[in-house]
């Protein structure tokens, strides 16, 4: 006898079932594809899309896009941004909710650039304390930021050490507009060119590059006092203890988490460490200036001046006249991170990027990012995974513009650091200002 074959069709809130049965019967279930449309990514970057925290979709282009991964009815979706583009943050909205026997387009990812403002001073040089626009500072160089958002800077003309708020209120914390090597509190205290400043874990003391007397100074955050931790007022490269060391021209400075110091000796052409205990010792370098990779003495700086140092002790150096981005390791071996002795300004890995005398350097907070405040007038910013250099904002025309960051402009830029949340606080040297590159 012939089977008799009938067709059922099943309909429920969940699913939309197609059931045929007797012989060689099957089951079949609707799925339907999650999408929606992308709008401001750069050209030259990409975004990664995660649906319910997997199945991503790597996007380069602007307009629609639809995951691979289809859904049956019911299901709940969840898009979120994955990987976030170079130099711009992508929010999703109408990104949750449950599919409703249809496919979804109605997601919508937003990416938008940096944004650059100006926190505090202008471009008319001065020594006022204030709020905003209202305080003035004299070519500007180190900075430094708290977990509460406070900046801690160098205001190198000026001889003095100063404080921004969160919110822009300017004030000094020690030294005064006269030259000077005296230890004290407040305005009693002075200094003589000071270029870099470095918080210690705690946020309980300051350190201070003392770049003309040749000092590392320290300043009590709980009473102001000032003290000279290593160095005196006669330069020298001699490795000792505290003043028994000699320094010519520190320039940067930065702390490891076991509280040693680090220093770019400027003029010495070599990155020294000091102990908690003070005892100072060369890393790398020589007083011959050079651009050689190596083990400590071996290697070859000329002129470094920003330094930075990551959770596993290396340290990174912006080695001004050799146009290079240097790494040390915690053994002393000297690679080179970015750049060639050749100046420009070009994005690209390794040799293929170009600076031009950068300067300060400063690690995101999980150090998967080095800034550079480079004198091509930008911020530029180092992939550590990829080796990946790109310009977060500014362009090589000096400028003091606030907005967008590919449209923004920096005129000599020297400090660099970066917050908790993602800004980034720049030393805009020659502006006499201090800017945000809000992400």
């Amino acid at each position: 006898m012939t089977p008799i074959k009938s067709l059922a069709v099943f309909v429920t809130a969940a699913t939309l079932s197609l059931s045929l049965t007797g012989c060689g019967g099957s089951s079949t279930t609707m799925a339907y594809t999650i999408g929606g449309t992308v709008s401001g990514l750069d050209s030259v970057a990409s975004v990664t899309l995660l649906n319910n925290g997997g199945d991503p979709l790597i996007v380069t282009a602007n307009g629609s896009f639809t995951f691979a991964s289809a859904l049956p009815n019911g299901a709940a979706y969840t898009v979120t941004v994955g990987t976030q583009p170079s130099g711009e943050t992508c929010t999703v909205t109408h990104g949750n909710g449950s599919i409703n026997a249809s496919n979804v387009s109605g997601v919508t990812v937003a990416c938008l650039p940096p944004t650059v403002s100006t926190l505090a001073g202008s471009t008319t040089p001065g020594s006022a304390n204030g709020i905003g626009a209202a305080a003035s500072f004299y070519y500007p160089t180190g900075v430094v930021v708290d977990a509460s958002g406070t900046l801690y800077i160098a205001d190198t003309n000026n001889f003095e050490i100063r404080k921004i708020s969160s919110s822009g209120v300017v004030t000094t914390l020690a030294g005064s507009t006269t030259p000077g090597s005296s230890d004290g509190i407040g305005a009693a205290a002075s200094f003589n060119y000071p270029t870099d400043v470095a918080l210690d874990a705690s946020e309980t003391t300051l350190y201070v590059a003392d770049s003309y007397n040749n000092e590392i100074r320290k300043i009590n955050l709980a009473t102001g006092m000032v003290t000279t931790f290593a160095g005196s007022t006669t330069p020298g490269s001699a490795d000792g203890t505290g003043q028994g060391a000699s320094f010519h021209y520190p320039k940067g400075v930065k702390l490891d988490a076991s509280g040693n110091l680090y220093i770019a000796d400027f003029n010495n052409n070599a990155i020294r460490k000091i102990t908690p205990a003070g005892i100072v010792t060369t890393l790398a370098g020589s007083t011959t200036p050079g651009s050689a990779d190596g083990i400590g003495s071996a290697a070859g700086f000329n002129h470094p001046k920003g330094i930075a140092v990551d959770a596993s002790g290396n340290v990174y150096v912006g080695d001004v006249d050799n146009n290079k981005i240097r790494k040390i390791t915690p053994a002393g071996v000297v690679t080179t991170l970015a750049g060639s002795t050749t100046p420009g300004s070009a994005n690209g890995i390794g040799a293929a990027a170009s600076f031009k005398a950068p300067k300060g350097v400063a690690l995101n907070g999980d150090n998967t990012l080095l800034y550079v405040a480079d004198g091509n007038n930008e911020i530029r910013k180092i992939d550590l995974a990829t080796g990946m250099v790109t310009t977060l904002a500014g362009s090589t025309t000096p400028g003091s513009t606030n907005g967008p960051a590919a449209s923004a402009s920096f005129n000599n830029p020297v400090g660099v650091a970066v917050d908790a949340a993602g800004n980034v606080y720049v030393g805009d040297t020659d502006n006499h200002q201090y800017r945000k590159i809000t992400p």
